[in-house]
């Protein structure tokens, strides 16, 4: 995979299992990683798929912890690579309003099995529903919940404003007050867009991994 540099003749490179790579707005792949000879650097190569060929793709950081710390935003580069005559895909880490205007959709959905002393099967338990929010581009929302909690169905909705400032966005309803942290926009392969967001939490408290909301848009 490597072999070049502070990787040249590396012991492993070339034979390790590789990895699917996580899902992005951009190519499916895989991927491998490891320290450089001497320990000094660490480089994650990715190789997308893009039908007929491949594109591979180099991320190098002093650590694994460095490297890891930063996934979201190395994720989004890679999302971001397109095969000519394609463009590649920007990511926009300030929006307007405007910027923001269609329907969103946010889907979520766990299931919960129970099991009693002996070990034998008594129920479960189904979580899931979708959020949307419809947003004009004078700022304007309206937003809908519907699912299921627990088994028991629950419906949600409110309007109001979105605010955007210093790196929040904020969705003031007459009900509620929704604060989030603005990650990025990016535009996936098929059109549409996917508005990446965390949660109002001190950024030492954030994992991106588990903490990350997709928003998505349909294609216009």
């Amino acid at each position: 995979m490597l072999n070049t540099g502070k990787y040249k003749d590396y012991p492993g490179w070339g034979t390790y299992s590789t990895y699917e790579m996580p899902k992005t707005v951009g190519y499916s792949g895989r991927f491998n990683d490891d320290a450089s000879v001497d320990k000094t650097q660490y480089a994650r190569v990715y190789v997308l798929e893009t039908g007929k060929s491949f594109i591979p793709v180099l991320s190098l950081s002093g650590s694994r912890e460095m490297m890891d710390s930063l996934n979201y935003m190395e994720l989004a580069v890679v999302g971001s690579v397109r095969q000519a005559p394609q463009k590649a895909s920007p990511i926009k880490q300030t929006v307007t309003a405007a910027d923001l205007a269609g329907l969103w959709v946010y889907g979520v959905g766990a299931l919960r099995s129970y099991y009693n002393g002996s070990g034998q099967f008594t129920g479960n338990s189904v979580t899931a529903g979708a959020a949307k929010y419809t947003i004009s581009a004078d700022g304007s929302y309206s937003y809908t919940y519907g699912g299921l909690q627990n088994n028991r169905s629950v419906n949600d909705g409110d309007t109001g404003i979105v605010e955007l400032r210093g790196g929040f966005l904020t969705f003031k309803g007459r009900k509620y007050v929704r604060r989030y942290r603005f990650v990025n926009l990016q535009t996936t392969m098929d059109g549409s867009t996917v508005l990446s967001l965390w949660p109002d939490k001190e950024m030492s408290q954030i994992n991106p991994k588990t903490d990350t909301e997709y928003y998505s848009r349909a294609a216009k």
